[in-house]
Parts: C-alpha cells; sequence; structure tokens
C-alpha cells in the first residue's frame, strides 16, 4: 500500500515492467509480468492512466465519483463507452444506495474503538474520531427507531418497514452527523491506514467492514446533500424487518437501515457532466426517450439499428398461445401452479426438441418456476423423454465457477454433435417414427436477468432457438419496486419526459426479455428461431415493447403443434444456405505495391434490400474494390426497367446481357457481397431455381457482369475506351 514515507512498490519507475509490458494488455497480462520483474502492476496501471488511450474497467469505477477519485480516472475531455448500457439504470440507483444491519453497524464501530485505543499514545488524525461518531450516532438512531418496526411474525407479513419522509431523512442525516463528516475525512483515514500497513511491526488496521461502512453512509449522505439537497426527494429511507431461513433451517427476522436511491440521474448526470462524450451501446436501449428521461440526458444523437441478418429467411419468431392439449400458456403465478400448464409446457419442449438442431436456450420469469417444471417433468418422464433428444442443464442459482463450467460442458456437447452430424440430414427429419432417438444437442434451462441472459454469446449451434416462457415483470411486492413506481407517478405529473409508474414497470419486464432473445443470432451468417410462449402476446398487444429488429416480424401461432411443420422447413433450408463456416486462416500479410496494379478475382455478389435506390447500386457498382465479374443481387428480384436504369447509369461500365424474358423470370436472393462466389454455391444454387444450370458460378458470371477495369491510386475504377 502507499504512504506519505512510500510503498517500496510504488517507489519504481517501472522500467522492467514498463519495458516487458505488451502495448495492449489486460489484468492477467500485466500481473504475470508483474511477478516476474519485482513491480507492482496495481501502481503500475494508475501510473498508465495518464497516457493510455483506451481504458477498460468495471462501470463503477466510471459512475462512482468517489472510486474515479481514488483510482485517479479523470474524464475531462474522455469519450465514455457504456456497453451492455440496459444495466447503467440499476447500476447508477444501486450506486447511491446503501442497505446496513445493526450488526455490521456495531463491528464497524468497535473497530474504529479499536483502532483509536491502540494508538492513542500516537494521536490518529482526527478523521477516525469524526467518523466513529457518526457510525456510533447511525447505530443508536437505528437501535432507538428500529423498535418502531414490528416483527413479521406478529402479523403474518414476510416483509414489515416504516418510511420517513423526506424531510425527517434530512433531519436524521443531520442529528447524526452525516453531513458535517466528509469525503476528506474518509481519505485521511485511507491515507493513515496505508502508511501502516506498509510500516513493519504489528498494528491495528480498521476492517474492511468498518471502511466500507462508513464510506457507503458518507457517499449517499454527500449524493442528497449535493446542491443544497436538489437530490432529496430521490431517496428514501426505511428501516425493514424480513422472515429469512438461515443454515440451521430456522427462521430469523433481518433487521436492516436501507436508504435508497430511484433517480439513475442522481449518479448519472456528473459523469455526463465531466466527460466530453458518452456513448450508451446495447440491443434493448428502447424505447430511447423513457431511457434518457431516467438519466436526465437528451441524448441527441441516436441509432436504432436493424439486424445484420436478413431476418425473412434466417430467423423465425413465433409466438404461441396455446400448448398441447390446447392449454392456455399465460405465465400468471396462478396458472403456473396447475399441473395442466406443467404438463403442457413439458411437452412443447419435447416437440420442439425433436425439429430444431442444436442447442435450445428456455428463459423463465423466475428460479421458483424452473424449479417447479423441473420436479414436474422428473416426475412425470417428460425430463426422460427430453433427455432422449437433448442433454438437460439447468443455470445455478449462484454464478461463478458453477456457471462457467456448467456453459462450457454444453457448448461441448453441443459442438460434439454439431460435428457429429454435419450434413443437414442428418439434423432434422431424417428419422422415421421406427428410428432409435438419438440426441441431437442440448437444452439450456435459464431465467430472465440471470447470468445466461447477460451477455453470453450463444452463436451458431449452440442456440438454434430461444424459448421466452412468460413476461418477466417484476416482483410487484418487492418494496423497493412498489416505492420505485410511485417514484415514477409523482414525478412523472411535473416532468413529462418521465415515464409513470405502470410503465416503467412494463419496460423493466420488457427490457430483460429483449435481452433474453438476443442471445441466439450472434453474427451475418448466423439463424435460429425466437419463441413467445405467453397468450398476452394475442395480436401483437406487446410488440411496440420488442426490439425494433423483432417487431414487423412476429407470427401468431394458436397452437404450439402449428409451429413443427414450418420449424423443419426453415432449418432444413438454413442448413443448405448458411452452412457453418469454418474458421479462416491466418492471413499471410502482403506487400503493398509502390503503384496501383489491378487484381483479379472470382465474381463478387453485392447485397440489397429490395427498396435500395437506384443511386446507391450505382455508387456501390462504381466503387467496388473487387475488379471482375459482379452479380448484382436484390432481394425479391427488380422489375426490368429498374435493372435497365442501373445499367444506363454505369454506362460503359457494364453490360447486360439479360433480355426482358429472362428478367422477368428471375427472382434473385440476397448474398453477402464480402465472399468469393466460388465459396458461396450452394446460396448460389437459389438464383438458379429457374433455369436448371450445372455451374451457377458461370451463370451468375454469365448474366450480372463487371468489367474488369484498370484502378485509379484512390481504389476506383478508371474510365476506358
Amino acid at each position: 500500500m502507499e504512504d506519505e514515507g512510500g510503498c517500496p512498490y510504488n517507489q519504481t519507475s517501472f522500467i522492467s515492467l514498463r519495458a516487458r509490458a505488451p502495448q495492449v494488455w489486460d489484468i492477467e497480462d500485466i500481473t504475470k509480468e508483474a511477478s516476474m520483474c519485482d513491480e507492482c502492476a496495481y501502481f503500475f496501471s494508475k501510473s498508465e492512466l495518464e497516457t493510455a488511450h483506451i481504458v477498460f474497467c468495471p462501470y463503477n469505477y466510471v459512475l462512482d465519483p468517489s472510486i474515479r477519485k481514488a483510482v485517479g480516472i479523470n474524464l475531462h475531455n474522455s469519450i465514455v463507452v457504456l456497453d451492455e448500457a440496459h444495466n447503467v439504470e440499476d447500476t447508477c440507483r444501486s450506486g447511491a444506495s446503501l442497505e446496513i444491519t445493526e450488526h455490521m453497524l456495531a463491528s464497524s464501530v468497535k473497530s474504529f474503538d479499536d483502532v483509536i485505543w491502540q494508538e492513542s499514545d500516537n494521536q490518529p488524525p482526527n478523521g477516525y474520531d469524526a467518523v466513529r461518531h457518526m457510525l456510533s450516532s447511525v447505530e443508536a438512531w437505528f437501535k432507538t427507531n428500529a423498535e418502531l418496526v414490528r416483527d413479521p411474525k406478529d402479523i403474518d407479513d414476510d416483509d414489515c418497514y416504516v418510511l420517513w419522509s423526506t424531510e425527517d431523512t434530512m433531519e436524521m442525516l443531520r442529528d447524526c452527523k452525516l453531513m458535517q463528516v466528509c469525503n476528506a475525512d474518509m481519505e485521511e483515514i485511507y491515507q493513515h491506514e496505508q502508511m501502516k500497513l506498509a510500516s513493519p511491526g504489528k498494528k491495528v488496521l480498521l476492517s474492511t467492514r468498518a471502511l466500507n461502512t462508513a464510506s457507503r453512509l458518507i457517499s449517499v449522505a454527500t449524493y442528497m446533500a449535493l446542491d443544497n439537497g436538489k437530490n432529496a426527494d430521490d431517496f428514501k429511507l426505511l428501516i425493514t424487518k424480513k422472515m429469512r431461513i438461515n443454515d440451521k433451517n430456522e427462521e430469523v427476522i433481518d433487521t436492516q437501515l436501507c436508504i435508497w436511491c430511484l433517480s439513475a440521474a442522481v449518479v448519472f448526470s456528473s459523469l455526463a457532466f465531466e466527460a466530453h462524450s458518452v456513448i450508451l451501446a446495447s440491443g434493448t436501449l428502447s424505447p430511447m426517450d423513457s431511457f434518457a428521461g431516467e438519466l436526465s440526458v437528451d441524448f441527441p444523437i441516436r441509432l436504432e439499428a436493424n439486424h445484420v441478418v436478413n431476418m425473412r429467411k434466417q430467423v423465425f419468431i413465433g409466438a404461441i398461445l396455446n400448448g398441447p392439449g390446447n392449454v392456455d400458456l399465460i405465465s400468471t403465478y396462478k396458472n403456473q401452479q396447475k399441473f395442466q400448464y406443467q404438463d403442457s409446457m413439458g411437452f412443447l419442449l419435447l416437440q420442439y426438441a425433436q425439429v430444431i438442431p442444436g442447442g435450445i436456450l428456455m428463459f423463465f420469469p423466475s428460479y421458483a418456476l424452473m424449479g417447479i417444471l423441473k420436479a414436474r417433468w422428473q416426475r412425470t418422464g417428460i425430463w426422460d423423454k427430453l433427455e432422449k433428444h437433448k442433454q438437460m442443464f439447468c443455470e445455478p442459482r449462484l454464478g461463478g465457477k458453477d456457471f462457467d463450467a456448467l456453459l462450457d460442458q454444453y457448448k461441448a456437447v453441443i459442438a460434439a454433435h454439431s460435428s457429429a452430424h454435419s450434413t443437414p440430414s442428418g439434423w432434422v427429419g431424417s428419422r422415421s417414427a421406427d428410428d432409435e432417438p438419438n440426441q441431437t444437442g442440448a437444452i439450456f434451462l435459464a431465467v430472465y436477468r440471470g447470468k445466461a441472459s447477460e451477455g453470453i454469446d450463444f452463436s451458431d449451434d449452440n442456440a438454434r432457438a430461444v424459448l421466452a416462457v412468460g413476461i418477466p415483470f417484476p416482483n410487484f411486492k418487492d418494496l423497493q419496486v412498489s416505492l420505485k413506481r410511485e417514484y415514477q407517478d409523482h414525478k412523472s405529473r411535473v416532468n413529462r419526459k418521465l415515464v409513470n409508474g405502470s410503465w416503467w414497470y412494463k419496460l423493466q419486464a420488457f427490457r430483460a426479455l429483449n435481452q433474453a432473445l438476443g442471445r441466439c443470432i450472434r453474427h451475418r451468417r448466423d439463424y435460429g428461431a425466437v419463441i413467445l410462449i405467453d397468450s398476452r402476446h394475442r395480436g401483437n398487444s406487446h410488440g411496440n415493447s420488442l426490439s425494433k429488429w423483432m417487431r414487423p416480424h412476429v407470427q401468431e401461432f394458436r397452437s404450439s403443434e402449428d409451429c413443427n411443420p414450418l420449424f423443419a422447413e426453415f432449418f432444413q433450408r438454413n442448413q443448405v444456405e448458411m452452412p457453418m463456416a469454418a474458421p479462416a486462416p491466418e492471413p499471410e500479410p502482403a506487400p503493398v505495391p509502390s503503384t496501383p496494379t489491378p487484381v483479379t478475382s472470382g465474381p463478387i455478389v453485392l447485397e440489397y434490400e429490395d427498396d435500395t435506390p437506384i443511386k446507391k447500386l450505382v455508387h456501390d457498382l462504381r466503387h467496388e474494390h473487387v475488379p471482375g465479374a459482379a452479380a448484382l443481387s436484390i432481394d425479391g428480384g427488380v422489375f426490368v426497367s429498374q435493372r435497365q436504369q442501373v445499367f444506363q447509369e454505369l454506362g460503359e461500365f457494364a453490360r447486360d446481357p439479360f433480355t426482358a424474358d429472362e428478367a422477368k423470370q428471375e427472382a434473385i436472393r440476397v448474398l453477402p457481397k464480402h465472399e468469393p462466389v466460388e465459396n458461396r454455391r450452394a446460396e448460389l444454387a437459389a438464383l438458379t431455381r429457374v433455369r436448371r444450370v450445372d455451374d451457377p458460378v458461370q451463370f451468375v458470371g454469365k448474366y450480372f457482369e463487371l468489367r474488369q477495369l484498370p484502378f485509379n491510386s484512390d481504389g476506383c475504377p478508371r474510365r476506358c475506351d
């Protein structure tokens, strides 16, 4: 650790480590290098912050001003990019909130007492007495007012609380000296503790709990008191008592002092003010107006892009209203408890496991429902039937290494089956009724807002389908949720940029749903099915709450069985048209020619939607950097007049041997433009459905051709006579 005299590891100029460290490194890299040259990776990282061009760090390192200051992150003139930004709202609110128990306060006070007594002869800094007195005052206030909260046992309720008004909350902060104690006192304490740790000899140190408890109390009080208390209405002070079962299977009551922040803008505003630009990146920020209102930032530049894949051909999106046995699949708590619902959901999964290749992700609103269904399926034999087709996995409640190991095992099973069934006929529709079923992949049962739904890449066969059970509304009985809804109702009456409580509640559900649905279809050559399983999707009633890329493509099915033949056709077609590409070999570095040299290559295919302007087609054909023949591919075909207009605009750059009659017969498909046609024979076969030709490559080269032209120095074709 660091002190005024200096930690020995902070006295170096990091000559050895700076020489050994690669230009781009992560924590594991630099820790390994530091241990080899006996230098400190932590202090080296801090020293490199000043000159680094790109810094990767957790959310709270940039969102929390106290952490920014402690680490030494200066956001002035910086561009901050927050990935998975749909989590920013919750992260900001939790960063300005706290929940502490009476035991945490008591042990923190004792830790300060021990240090002050041990250093009584050396006169520790004044900050120790100030913070210790503050903690003792909060503990006393907590003990006194906890008696006002009734025990859950007395009123047969799992959750009892007392809530204080804003005025009473500010009075409590003043009485407990939280307004007087400041971050400077904590910095003084941190520096003194670091000095003791670096010096030789036995000493008494503050516990980590004491430091964290004091720091959190001061940080939250600072937010509330900022600018003469302008944020005070954005906080709620309460004491709660909750029933829980301990490790000995005994009922115990947990009493907590809570200060909850209900507005993300309290924390986010300082980040937006300091940074030059803030970029939020996520697939589930919509509706953007409500998100911007929650953060109290306008975000004048916004992009809500379409998906990179062809939605009509590579993605199957369905909403299932009724399961096997014509059971209503509405996933309300009452319906979830019915055996008919549980069995129908199991038979639905069994149906789909027989026609969907590779991996299936199935998301549930809660671990409780996932556990209920698993237990029921195991009792009724459905689970054993499922395992004949796919190996079953369940997301553990706790993440960490258990989840990582389970995920690796799941993907290994998928990889093994994918290699064993590399031909399309090995997956779908190839078994007769008399054949013994073989496993064709795996099923991963997971929970919305769990680790599997957040940022995990389930590309290709790892997730050929996502089955989304229910709509993951937050628990409306949760105290923090109900207070947030009341807060939104109150604030939206005076600030029209904020949504009301009901709309906020719905947004939380569909952001979690959309995040889970995005686990499959991870790249341009990917394909898969997204299935919404709940009758509340009837009539596309929640269509506007889905991600933009999904909205126009949702098909409604009254019965789950109606999907089966469509599934079979969808996956069979895509296995032919979108085979999984083998990893490309590492390209060898090529010398850069001093003068432009014409390059020969095979034909290329340009991809366009059917509403692409003619000017766009002409521009791309003129500026295409790969000379040689090119196929002009327009989804759904184009009228002869449009095709002729393209070639007229191109003039001598192209010739069109297509006759009017031939053009009318063709229906030309979308094909990616970044791969040579020779590598895409399976897809090009679709171009020749009307004509029977032996070589689709020759066919394309014959009927759509650009002249091979010399190139200028800017990479554009030069006109030639």
